[in-house]
C-alpha cells in the first residue's frame, strides 16, 4: 500500500467512529420497546493482507496481519474502558498528516495496557 493510501484511509478511519450514530440508534430503538445497541470502534494502521479465501461454493473476504488483530483487540478493549471507539497514537498521527483533526485532549490515554497485547500502547479514546 502507498503511503498517501495509508494516510487517506487513516483519515477516513479515524473519522468513522466520530460520526457513528450509536447513542442516536439506541434512542430509536429504545422508543420502539427494544434493546439499545452499543456500538464499539477500533483503529490501528500498518500492513495486512486481504482478499477472498475458501472454495468457489462458498467465498469470503478476509484481512490478516498484526494491524488487524491489534484493531480487534482495541475494539474489545473499549467495553472495559467505557469507550465508544479507541485508536492508536500511531493512527491518529498518520490521520492528522492527512487534515483530520479533532480535539481529543481529554481522549489522550499513554501507556495503557490493553488484554492480549505485551507492551502498554498509546492510545486515543472516544467517549
Amino acid at each position: 500500500m502507498k503511503r498517501a493510501t495509508l494516510l487517506a484511509t487513516a483519515a477516513a478511519a479515524l473519522a468513522a467512529p466520530v460520526e457513528l450514530e450509536g447513542e442516536r440508534l439506541s434512542a430509536s430503538l429504545q422508543s420502539r420497546g427494544l434493546p439499545p445497541v452499543r456500538i464499539g470502534a477500533a483503529v490501528a494502521v500498518g500492513s495486512l493482507l486481504y482478499g477472498v479465501v475458501g472454495h468457489e461454493s462458498r467465498l469470503e473476504f478476509t484481512v490478516i496481519g498484526d494491524a488487524v488483530n491489534l484493531a480487534a483487540k482495541l475494539e474489545k478493549h473499549t467495553k472495559s474502558a467505557g469507550v465508544r471507539a479507541l485508536a492508536t497514537a500511531e493512527a491518529l498521527e498518520l490521520a492528522e498528516a492527512q487534515g483530520f483533526h479533532m480535539d481529543l485532549s481529554a481522549g489522550i490515554r499513554d501507556a495503557d495496557s490493553v488484554p492480549g497485547v505485551l507492551s502498554p500502547l498509546d492510545l486515543v479514546s472516544f467517549a
